[in-house]
């Protein structure tokens, strides 16, 4: 039995000295679900990744890294998919300009069925633009359009766990608590307010 155990880590092991090979040694995707496996030492009893979802986190993490989701942008009553596709484009690209972002190739795919209008997923070729939009989309705030980032099935389940611990813990009476990211991972922390500006009184004579 301890041989099976230790012939897993070390498969484990190889599987992320390869992804890291890939990506940045840094990345914090990765290093979040090495923390999350047990497998910096930290959090091994406890870890809430298991092994076989290990294996699909860290390269699904990799392959959503270039895509956005885009929220609240109107759809069109074109009937054919095609000219629904590229109206959604031209829309994307308009978003694009307001965020001073360079026109580039990209897909764009409307997602889910109920919600109207329905999302739309953006897949770059460029994996460095979905950070650098994400940085700017608060520009888009007064449209009512909202940019986030294309999350895993458990990325998604942990952040609603986080804001139902939010609720929580609001309706238990506690104030200025907010939602962060931490290492690519969402947490709540109290809010800190705004240092005030001190005046200095300056007298004639």
């Amino acid at each position: 039995m301890k041989e099976l155990e230790i012939t897993r880590e070390h498969e484990m092991k190889h599987h992320i000295q390869s992804l890291l090979k890939k990506t940045s040694p840094n990345n914090k995707d990765v290093l979040q679900v090495i923390s999350l496996m047990g497998l910096d030492g930290k959090n091994q009893r406890d870890a809430p990744i298991g092994e076989l979802n290990m294996f699909q986190e860290l390269p699904e993490r990799t392959n959503r890294a270039r895509n956005i989701m885009i929220f609240n942008v109107e759809g069109s009553n074109f009937n054919k998919v095609k000219d629904r596709a590229s109206h959604d484009k031209s829309q994307i690209l308009e978003l694009l300009t307001k965020l001073d972002v360079e026109p580039v190739d990209f897909r764009v795919y409307r997602i889910g069925r109920t919600s109207l209008p329905r999302p739309v997923k953006v897949i770059f070729n460029n994996p460095s633009l979905p950070a650098e939009i994400l940085r700017k989309k608060f520009k888009l705030i007064p449209s009512g359009v909202k940019i986030k980032n294309d999350l895993t099935q458990f990325q998604r389940i942990q952040m609603k766990e986080v804001y139902a611990e939010l609720k929580r813990r609001k309706e238990n009476g506690e104030e200025g608590l907010i939602v962060r990211y931490r290492n690519n991972a969402p947490v709540i922390m109290k809010e800190i307010p705004p240092r005030p500006h001190s005046s200095v009184e300056t007298k004639n004579d």
